[in-house]
Parts: structure tokens; C-alpha cells; sequence
């Protein structure tokens, strides 16, 4: 997620960031699935590949290495 979690290098670490900064404030009021799908616009997971998710991104990045 921090290098690979947005199209390019410099945003993947923004959010990334912003995750970390948003999970570090929150203390419990929210889930970490939610907290990565509004940052990331997508769910951490998901069943399958038809949806977009963080998950089967790195998964698709991964196939590729």
C-alpha cells in the first residue's frame, strides 16, 4: 500500500500516510476496512476480482513481479 496503492509513487505514500495518520486518531470509532476505503475509495477486500479492492490490486501487482 505505500508504494503501490495509488497509481503513482508519490500518492500511494500520501494515502498511505493519511491511513496510518487516520488509524493513529481514531482509537476504535472505526474499523480499519473503513478507514482503507475512505482513503483508498475502494474495500480492503473483496470476494473476487469482478470489484475493485486493494487487495486484488496487489494481488494483480504481485503476478507481475
Amino acid at each position: 500500500m505505500h508504494e503501490t496503492g495509488a497509481p503513482k509513487p508519490a500518492e500511494s505514500q500520501a494515502k498511505f500516510a493519511e491511513l496510518m495518520r487516520k488509524v493513529a486518531e481514531v482509537a476504535g470509532a472505526a474499523t480499519f476496512e473503513e478507514l482503507v476505503k475512505e482513503v483508498y475509495g475502494v474495500p480492503l477486500s473483496a470476494s473476487d476480482n469482478s470489484a475493485p479492492s486493494l487487495e486484488w490490486s496487489y494481488l494483480n501487482w504481485l503476478a507481475k513481479k
